[in-house]
């Protein structure tokens, strides 16, 4: 099943803002990035691999919900094992994510 992302999603009382930013660094490797301040999550727009895209999607999400949730406990090793737990779950589901639709700043 095809699910379009959204450009602003709810996590926890807070409303993120999805988008591409090509002002990401690709030769650092930095696939995305959530900005707890602004309440954004970014993402490079030259991934070419669909399942790269929704893995980077899923981590940045995990982010947003350490913030949210949890007062940013947790580490950036549980926030890529929890990442790649939510893509492996909606693959497994069945969900495909559409970034069409989703806008650049």
């Amino acid at each position: 099943m095809l699910v379009s992302v959204p450009g602003i999603i709810e996590i926890g009382p807070f409303s993120w803002k999805i988008f591409f930013d090509s002002t990401l660094r690709e030769e650092e490797n930095v696939h995305g990035q959530t900005n707890l301040r602004k309440m954004t999550i970014a993402l490079f727009p030259g991934i070419q691999s669909p399942e790269i895209k929704e893995n980077t999607l899923w981590h940045e999400i995990v982010h947003a919900i350490n913030y949210s949730y949890l007062n940013n406990t947790r580490t950036e090793d549980e926030v890529n094992s929890l990442g790649n737990g939510f893509h492996q779950v909606m693959k497994s589901l069945g969900i495909q994510l559409d970034f069409k639709d989703l806008p650049s700043p």
